[in-house]
């Protein structure tokens, strides 16, 4: 009992003293409250005033203190107590009030958040298992839709470069397209069936745009069209695409197989939505570019009948006219094809000398031929 006392704390030996003294008779003695006493003097003291049940009363008092003492360190004061973490189940099919949990989801999903809230803190009153109920309480949040959506917005603002993030390098605020671009690609791949998924895509595809990321915009807007077959902005990701091969195309007299795309996406958004929001503007690119592919092939062909090559410039010709009738370079090919001779002999074939087996060149000849000597030295 010694050694039990001289491991408790001093504070604890004071409260075992101020309970005995508390525990005596009135018209017993005292202990002083203002000095610690001993345990054992004041266990003495009190049991000469207290009836049986009073002792019996504080001697399990006192030993509950003293067990509490012996467990307990000089630096409890300074620890905390570990966080609680709770896990929330999901919501199980099988629950009783399936229907109504159905229709509060439906309100959250339309954006009826009242509704929505209404429905799960009812669900959450008349459901006995605690693990549905903290999940319906969690989903009665209005605060948790309205936080998801920030998110997005923060991300729209940043790929449209409305908002600026302080720079580690160079401590100053500058627009960051591509930290938005980071934001709703999460957004997107964590949330695929949320309603602002597709709207992630096409400004993703925007901010691509905007860092010359052609191809990367056209995988984005090829994206929201495929997995959004249904969304607001399918038609607009169908034109974007064709605008953007257009975009990466440096015109007819370099490499055509961007403008020829451009074109042919164009025309396939036409006959799609003949009536659609871009339709109009579609048909103005869909005009410009054939004239300029169709004048540059009339260039071509101009450029043969001053070599006096007639029946290569009359392919030409007959290609403007075939492939963009509605131009005007294909009035001027027919005006110029029927200035030219009715019957146009094809040019005539290479020498035998610069032909062989099949390859263009003989290559026996260009392996005997002495090579040449350079003089510049």
């Amino acid at each position: 009992m010694v050694r039990a006392r001289q491991e408790i704390p001093r504070h604890f030996r004071r409260s075992s003293s101020l309970l005995a003294a508390l525990l005596v008779d009135h018209n017993g003695p005292r202990c002083s409250l203002l000095a610690p006493c001993e345990g054992r003097r004041c266990l003495a003291e009190s049991a000469r005033v207290v009836s049986f049940r009073r002792r019996a009363r504080a001697g399990v008092v006192l030993g509950l203190l003293l067990l509490a003492g012996c467990s307990t360190t000089s630096s409890h004061d300074d620890e905390q107590d570990p966080p609680i973490v709770v896990q929330v189940a999901p919501v199980v099919s099988e629950s009783v009030n399936a229907d109504r949990e159905a229709a509060a989801r439906d309100a959250a999903t339309a954006k009826r958040y009242g509704e929505a809230k209404l429905g799960f803190q009812q669900l959450a009153a008349a459901d006995p298992n605690p693990t549905q109920r903290s999940e319906y309480l969690f989903a009665a949040a209005p605060r948790f839709p309205m936080i998801v959506e920030r998110i997005f917005l923060i991300g729209r603002k940043f790929c449209l470069g409305r908002a600026e993030k302080p720079s580690w390098l160079l401590g100053i605020s500058m627009e960051d397209q591509e930290f938005g671009v980071q934001i709703l690609e999460r957004f997107q791949g964590a949330r695929e069936r949320h309603p602002l998924a597709d709207d992630a895509f096409h400004y993703v595809a925007l901010a691509r745009l905007d860092l010359g990321d052609w191809e990367l915009a056209i995988d984005a807007w090829e994206r929201l069209r495929r997995e959004y077959p249904k969304s607001e902005w399918a038609e607009t990701a169908e034109f974007r695409v064709g605008l953007t091969m257009l975009g990466m195309s440096d015109g007819p007299r370099y490499d055509k197989a961007p403008l020829l795309s451009a074109l042919e996406r164009l025309r396939l958004y036409v006959k799609r939505h003949p009536t659609g929001n871009h339709s109009k503007e579609a048909q103005v690119e869909i005009e410009r570019v054939e004239e300029e592919i169709a004048q540059h092939r009339l260039g071509v062909a101009r450029y043969y009948l001053r070599q006096d090559q007639d029946y290569s410039a009359d392919v030409y010709l007959s290609s403007v006219q075939k492939d963009f009738p509605n131009t005007k370079a294909a009035t001027e090919a027919l005006r110029l094809q029927n200035t030219m001779p009715r019957t146009s002999p094809p040019p005539a074939k290479p020498p035998p000398e610069l032909t062989g087996d099949g390859i263009g060149v003989n290559e026996d000849r260009l392996r005997l031929a002495p090579a040449p000597i350079d003089d510049s030295w």
